[in-house]
This record gives C-alpha cells, structure tokens and sequence, in this order.
C-alpha cells in the first residue's frame, strides 16, 4: 500500500513538471517504451527489481537504455533519480499512475477487454469506438485473451461490464430456460 502512494507521488510530480502536450506525449511514449523494453527482457526486469545490483551498474545500465530509446531528457533524469533514491523497483506501479494521469488529462478511459482469440486491429478500433458511444468517453482497448468466453467480447470499462461474447448468451439463455 505505502509503494502505492510513493508510486502515485513520483508519477504525480513528474507529470506535474510537464508543461506542454508534446513533453506529456513524448513522456507517455518514452515510459511505454521502457515498459516494453522491462516486458520483454528478463535482465531489464532483473536490474529494476533486485536490490543487490550496485547503484553505479545502474546508473550506467540507465545510460545506456536512454541511448538505446533515445529517451527524452526528462525521463532519463526522472530514472536516474529513482536510481539515485533506490525507487527503481517501483517504476511499474510509477508507470500505471502515470498512464493513469495522463488519460484523464487527455479525456481517455480504459478498457479491459476480453477476446476469445487475437484479432485485427481494425476490429480492436470497432469496439473501442462502440465502448467510446456508450461510455461518453474516448476509450482505449487492452487486449487479453480468454477463449472461455468462445467468440465476441466482455469489456470492462472502470466499474462497468459490458458483456458480448457468446459464452455471456449462452449463460443469459441457460438462465431463462431454466425460469421456464
């Protein structure tokens, strides 16, 4: 719970220091960057999360992914100070409320999104633009697969679920067979 609340404080102050559209969307494009880059790598999650890496290895681990994703100036300061206060660990949870603070700023809300197998992104712009009509919102889609649900999806979008797979109708008709 503490990591939580130091999390969104990081998250809060850096993005509070943003002043213009373009340094929030160069940040937000540079945090999803490294997040990739920590989700496809077992040693980029091994040098944020382990406590017994030095601080030196790091700050020089950290020069050199902001070289390799041309990171702006502002993110690679931002790391090397979570570096420098041993906060690395929480760049995960820093990330989320980060995310977090810019898509309300921007006006977007998101939206888990179960699909019974992947799919184009084309169909993936259909349902966030039919979640977009009915939430008043402009919704962006995360993916996950589940082929429980067979075919269709089920959306959750902040408190609301918002269920058209067809797993949902076969359950809904089960239901009312059943009253009958």
């Amino acid at each position: 719970m503490k990591d939580i609340v130091v999390s969104k404080r990081y998250a809060s102050a850096l993005y509070g220091s943003l002043v213009s559209l373009e340094e929030k969307n160069k940040v937000v494009e540079d945090f999803k960057g490294i997040k990739g880059s920590i989700e496809n790598s077992s040693e980029m999650l091994k040098l944020i999360k382990s406590p017994i890496i030095k601080k030196s290895d790091k700050l020089k681990a950290i020069d050199a992914i902001s070289n390799s994703l041309s990171l702006s100036k502002t993110v690679k300061d931002f790391l090397l100070l979570l570096v420098n206060k041993n906060r690395l660990s929480l760049f995960m949870s820093i990330y989320d409320s980060l995310i977090q603070l810019y898509n309300e700023d921007m006006g977007v809300t998101e939206a888990e999104v179960v699909l019974a197998v992947e799919v184009k992104d084309s169909i993936l712009k259909e349902i966030e633009d039919t979640l977009s009509r009915v939430t008043g919102k402009k919704v962006t889609a995360n993916p996950k697969i589940n082929s429980a649900i067979i075919g269709g999806f089920v959306a959750k979008v902040k408190s609301s679920l918002y269920d058209a797979s067809i797993k949902g109708q076969l359950d809904k008709l089960s239901e009312k067979m059943l009253e009958v």
